[in-house]
C-alpha cells in the first residue's frame, strides 16, 4: 500500500525543500578575502588603563563631594545591599561548615561497668562515655 501525501505534508516537504535550497552556495563559491587586524587594540595611550571601569570608582572623576557623600550614605544606608553582604556571609559560612565534613576526624569511646560479686551477677550499671572532634 502506498502512502498518500496529506497537503500537511506537502507543505513541509516544500518548506524543507526550499528552505535547504537556500542553503546552497553553489559549485563555483570562492571565501571572500578579509583584511583583519593583527590584534583587537591597539597600543594603550596616555589616559587609558588595563583595569575594567566597574573596578574604579567612576563617580570621583567628578570631583563632586557632594556626589561621593551621596554615594557613601547610599552604600551605607541601602538595605538591600545589608542584606545581600549578609547573604554572602551566610554562604560562606554555610560553605564552611559543609567543607569541615572532608577534614579527618578523631572520635574516641569507652565504657565501664562494676560488679561487686561475680557469683552473684549484680550489675551496678554502666555508663558509657564519648568523646570526638
Amino acid at each position: 500500500m502506498i502512502a498518500r501525501c496529506t497537503p500537511l505534508c506537502f507543505a513541509a516537504t516544500a518548506a524543507l525543500s526550499l528552505g535547504l535550497a537556500g542553503c546552497m552556495t553553489g559549485p563555483d563559491y570562492t571565501r571572500p578575502e578579509t583584511d583583519l587586524p593583527a590584534a583587537w587594540h591597539t597600543a594603550l595611550e596616555g589616559g587609558v588603563a588595563e583595569t575594567p571601569v566597574s573596578a574604579l570608582p567612576w563617580w570621583q572623576q567628578f570631583n563632586d563631594p557632594v556626589l561621593n557623600d551621596l554615594i557613601a550614605r547610599a552604600e551605607q544606608e541601602n538595605r538591600d545591599l545589608k542584606i545581600a553582604r549578609a547573604r554572602v556571609r551566610e554562604a560562606r559560612a554555610a560553605r564552611g561548615v559543609v567543607a569541615a565534613d572532608r577534614l579527618p576526624g578523631i572520635g574516641a569511646s569507652g565504657s565501664y561497668r562494676y560488679q561487686q560479686d561475680p557469683d552473684r551477677s549484680i550489675d551496678a550499671g554502666g555508663t558509657p562515655l564519648s568523646a570526638g572532634v
